[in-house]
């Protein structure tokens, strides 16, 4: 019996093998990665450098990825190429030049099953160059809504951007 992925990580890549180990290193990584509790759809983009190959390889050594090779679309259309073969209960998005702490998935999967949420929220943090600072980009930790309104996930959205 195939046991349904409680998240999906898709991870877009497009000529971004200078920095792709570290954010799938950090995927393997997952306190959730256990008995098929993650799966991670590495989208490749068409890359011109070897950002597939790293995919494939990362592939063949741990089962929880799964590799999309496609032409060049952009990261959108990356993403939904991911969508169509996601089997997780939950998506998280995932760009291939970010690492995650952990309990990434863990945290905000039980979050979300204990309040019935259709989006939850948590904060982000860009490094700067020296590598020991940590900024907060955007403060939303423990923060989850249920919602069938578009206009409401829009607004989500927006504030996300702005």
């Amino acid at each position: 019996m195939d046991k349904r992925p409680k998240v999906s990580i898709i991870v877009p890549a497009y000529n971004v093998e200078k920095c792709i180990k570290k954010c799938l290193q950090s995927i393997v990584g997952q306190t959730l990665n256990r008995d098929g509790q993650l799966e991670a759809i590495l989208v490749d983009d068409g890359s011109t450098d070897a950002s597939g190959e790293i995919c494939d390889r990362f592939a063949a050594d741990y089962p929880l990825f799964i590799v999309i090779h496609r032409e060049n679309g952009g990261a959108a259309a990356a993403r939904n190429s991911g969508i169509v073969i996601a089997r997780g209960e939950w998506i998280a998005f995932v760009d291939a030049d970010d690492y995650l702490e952990p309990d990434y998935c863990e945290k905000p999967y039980i979050r979300g099953c204990e309040e019935n949420a259709d989006v939850v929220m948590f904060d982000a943090f860009r490094e700067e160059q020296s590598g020991e600072t940590k900024v907060t980009v955007w403060g939303q930790a423990g923060s989850s809504f249920k919602t069938s309104q578009k206009d409401d996930l829009f607004s989500l959205r927006c504030k996300t951007l702005y």
